[in-house]
């Protein structure tokens, strides 16, 4: 039996040897712990705190999204990744956003998470808004209104760095499958 008492007290150590231990055993038990919100809290806070390195931040990131599925309260599980898909690292930024994608298909609101990944597309960095383009590409299957996502697609061709035109021109190539259906079945082709 995995003792969660003491994983937690390694998250809250002052030695980062410590948190990657912890990292571990979190990620790798999540399904059997009994706590699994603490869990969930505790994967947060090490990709919070920057004081960790990098890597374990980035590491954190991909447990909370291996995690998320788990979690009985999806809604704060989003707003936790979107939380981090604000960092002021532009590394932990580029990670939780392409962490969203696989969490979209879990959220009970669907067209507030895309108009959440929508709203993340300002980012400064180019990296961040290819991370976030490619997670809106394996999103948009999920989206009810797939016309206005569609849109919000189309204003992303104007982004200023041609890396993310260039993904995004293949994320509408990937969501015309879907536009052709809509429009053959409202006969408007």
């Amino acid at each position: 039996m995995i003792d969660q008492e003491k994983i937690h007290k390694q998250c809250l150590s002052k030695n980062p040897e410590e948190h990657i231990k912890a990292l571990h055993k979190l990620r790798d038990n999540f399904s059997s712990l009994v706590d699994k919100q603490q869990a969930w809290n505790d994967l947060y806070n090490l990709a919070r705190d920057d004081s960790n390195k990098r890597y374990v931040r980035r590491d954190a990131i991909f447990a909370i999204s291996s995690a998320y599925s788990e979690m009985s309260n999806k809604e704060r599980a989003w707003n936790d990744l979107i939380e981090l898909a604000n960092d002021e690292d532009d590394y932990v930024r580029h990670y939780a956003a392409s962490a969203l994608s696989s969490s979209l298909p879990n959220t009970s609101n669907k067209e507030q998470s895309w108009n959440d990944l929508i709203g993340l597309t300002n980012d400064v960095d180019g990296h961040v808004r290819r991370a976030l383009v490619s997670t809106l590409r394996l999103s948009f299957s999920y989206v009810p209104n797939k016309e206005k996502a569609w849109n919000d697609l189309i204003g992303l061709t104007n982004d200023v760095d041609g890396y993310v035109r260039k993904a995004v021109a293949s994320t509408l190539s990937f969501s015309f499958f879907y536009m052709f259906r809509i429009k053959r079945r409202h006969g408007t082709i």
